[in-house]
């Protein structure tokens, strides 16, 4: 017996036996106090003392397990006790009953082991595992992994979430199955160059199906894992469903190519520059214009204003410098600006807009210009203000010149007409002539108020 003592006591686990028909322990190892803060003096004293040290939550249970050790002699269990300084810790518990051969006396024999680390780190490792699913599955990206044989081996939430399929309908399929047919060539050789260079990530953007054989835009990053022989043994994938991304950056390639075509299709030069004065964009008709006026070919970040030379064209540079400084203060404005046409020494007249281009800090970037040239229509103004003079002369003569003689002639009239006139056809002409007069003093009335058409200022 003192052999079985000394054994007992050299366990790691915590053993207390109870004389069920004495009612007192025969034996309490000293690792009981070690788990339960009780000294083995306390236990003997007390010996109802472990079931009161038992968590009241856990007392059913633990009463159930202890039933049913009269029909399976041994039951095991966790439960939660609290020690002499009042902490809460966890035991897992083996209750074995069994009768002494020489006494025949019921014995139960409790062997318990402090499992409160074990499962708080347990508990620590699941919040993990449950953090690091819900970050798998929650968040936007698509988490796939597929064999040496391309068929799927796992895939999270999103990604069956997003296209609409389930797990089942995945896991052991070839991933090949769900690519667009005009991409599947591309993306066949990517995958294998991250079979070939495990390790090494590479990039892909191609096209997938979803369950409704509906059109998805994959941007993906994948790479080959090696296990420990060295052979790759899966390739693990990463990637965004950016179809949305992708048909809004279509649509603003679609507006683009449009405006462009617009802008390239308009005889107004269109032009912007940075505030280095550096050309950030020019539609054809400016380029087909710097390249007959300076001979010149217009290219994205060139500063015009060194490729120049000549007096005629400096100083129309110059001028240029000056209104662009005046824009990258903020204003927008309208200028003139006229030049010799070095090809046919043509005098052009151009009218230029400016306008400021802001950041999203509100601060000046460059400007943005629009020259039209309005030779013409300043020509055909200038024809309607001299028109204008001439009518206005004309009128003058109608005013002064015809005026006074049909004045005087309206006079001599009146004055024949106070005469005794007895023969009737000559007051038939007296009053014929009166009408007239009448009516042409009238049209020069008309001429008058007619003629004077106010000017068009520029």
């Amino acid at each position: 017996m003192p052999l079985l003592h000394f054994l007992l006591s050299a366990l790691e686990d915590a053993v207390m036996a109870f004389d069920i028909s004495s009612n007192q322990y025969l034996f309490i190892s000293p690792a009981v106090e070690g788990i339960t803060g009780y000294s083995e003096a306390d236990m003997k004293q007390q010996p109802g003392l472990w079931e009161k040290i038992i968590d009241p939550l856990d007392l059913n249970e633990v009463a159930r397990s202890t039933q049913q050790l009269t029909q399976s002699g041994e039951v095991k269990l966790t439960h939660r006790i609290i020690s002499a300084d009042g902490t809460l810790k966890w035991v897992q518990v083996k209750m074995v009953r069994f009768t002494l051969p020489d006494t025949q006396h019921e014995v139960l024999m409790h062997i318990i082991r402090d499992v409160t680390d074990i499962l708080f780190h347990r508990r620590e490792s699941q919040k993990k595992i449950t953090f690091l699913e819900s970050v798998i599955n929650a968040g936007p990206a698509l988490l796939f992994r597929i064999n040496p044989d391309q068929e799927y081996t796992f895939v999270n939430d999103t990604y069956t979430r997003d296209f609409g399929q389930k797990k089942s309908d995945l896991i052991g399929k070839k991933i090949s199955d769900f690519w667009h047919p005009d991409d599947a060539g591309k993306v066949k050789e990517i995958y294998q160059e991250a079979k070939n260079k495990p390790g090494q990530v590479i990039h892909i953007t191609h096209r997938r199906w979803d369950k409704d054989r509906k059109i998805h835009w994959l941007e993906c990053d994948i790479v080959g894992v090696k296990d420990e022989f060295g052979e790759v043994k899966e390739i693990q994938g990463v990637g965004l469903d950016v179809t949305k991304q992708h048909l809004i950056q279509m649509e603003i390639k679609r507006t683009k190519e449009t405006l462009e075509a617009l802008i390239n299709n308009t005889e107004d030069n269109i032009w912007s520059v940075d505030c280095d004065r550096r050309i950030l964009f020019a539609n054809k008709a400016y380029k087909e214009f710097v390249f007959r006026i300076f001979q010149v070919e217009i290219q994205s970040g060139m500063q015009l204003h060194e490729r120049i030379s000549g007096n005629e064209q400096q100083q129309y540079i110059e001028k240029y410098k000056q209104l662009y400084d005046k824009a990258f203060k903020g204003n927008s404005f309208r200028a003139y600006n006229e030049f010799t046409d070095p090809t046919t020494q043509a005098k052009i007249i151009q009218e230029v807009g400016f306008n400021p281009i802001y950041n999203e800090k509100g601060q000046v970037t460059g400007t943005a210009c629009v020259a039209r040239d309005v030779t013409k229509q300043l020509a055909a103004q200038d024809e309607i203000r001299q028109q204008n003079a001439r009518l206005r002369e004309i009128a003058s003569l109608s005013s002064h010149e015809l005026r006074a003689p049909v004045a005087t002639i309206m006079g001599l009239i009146s004055l024949l007409d106070e005469e005794d006139v007895s023969d009737p056809e000559k007051k038939h002409v007296i009053a014929d002539l009166k009408t007239k007069s009448m009516q042409l003093d009238e049209v020069i009335h008309q001429i008058v108020n007619t003629t004077f058409i106010p000017q068009n200022p520029l």
